[in-house]
């Protein structure tokens, strides 16, 4: 299995996409998720077989039977870390410059493209730089990313910073975890529905179920909870229902 980069494309097989937000066991589901589907779908590609990835502009090979390929980009757990980190013996690894740049390419030059944040963007006292800015990153996405998962860090310095942060972006924040405790209705949308190319793509967000451990509670808005364990599955299987007759 060759290296997989931090921001992994795959082709659309399914007409729903779960995202899944938050540090550690969410991450690593979708990190899972996507290792194994660059592994079915793209094991034969030449670029593969030189530890290469395929790169926008063409080398990700076009159907010419009549299917329609949807390229689909994911990242997840920034942590306001804005600057290039030293990874795998590369010291260009990540930054937001090389992120936005890439998916600002993708997008002009891509055919059927969608771009997913998987939350956790923000990081309480570390980087500091997390303090100053908060989410001014946020709004660099815009035009760019199609939608953000809801992560614990999100709520890192409380529910009206969150609502002012969102209320500086164009994309729509996903959740079906944090709901009203006496309605059980969701504080953000539960699933965003995309159209692409003619196929209709429904997308929702889960939270990790240790969310509860890890947010505290005066930093969530008055009055919610969160969905986890069993409550989480079921809330999940209810939207995949309504999304299959939608």
């Amino acid at each position: 299995m060759p290296r997989l980069p931090r921001i992994l494309p795959s082709l659309l097989i399914l007409a729903l996409l779960v995202l899944l937000s938050g540090c550690r066991p969410a991450n690593r589901m979708a990190r899972h998720f996507w290792q194994h589907h660059m592994q079915e779908f793209h094991a034969d590609d030449p670029a593969f077989a030189e530890g290469e990835h395929p790169m926008p502009g063409g080398t990700i090979p076009r159907d010419t039977d009549g299917t329609t390929t949807i390229e689909i980009y994911h990242f997840s757990d920034y942590h306001s870390h804005a600057l290039p980190d030293f990874a795998e013996g590369d010291p260009s690894r990540g930054g937001i410059a090389r992120v936005v740049g890439l998916l600002e390419t993708v997008k002009a030059t891509g055919d059927n493209v969608l771009a997913f944040n998987g939350g956790d963007t923000m990081n309480l006292s570390n980087p500091i730089w997390s303090d100053e800015y908060t989410c001014t990153e946020w709004s660099w996405f815009n035009g760019i990313v199609d939608g953000m998962a809801l992560g614990n860090h999100e709520l890192d310095y409380g529910p009206e910073v969150f609502t002012d942060c969102a209320n500086t972006i164009t994309y729509p924040i996903i959740s079906s975890g944090l709901v009203y405790s006496a309605t059980m209705e969701a504080v953000l949308p539960e699933y965003h529905v995309y159209e692409v190319d003619g196929v209709r793509i429904g997308v929702f967000a889960v939270v990790g179920d240790d969310y509860p451990g890890i947010v505290r509670a005066e930093l969530t808005p008055p009055g919610t909870r969160w969905l986890t364990g069993d409550e989480k599955l079921a809330r999940a299987a209810e939207i995949v229902t309504h999304l299959r007759e939608e």
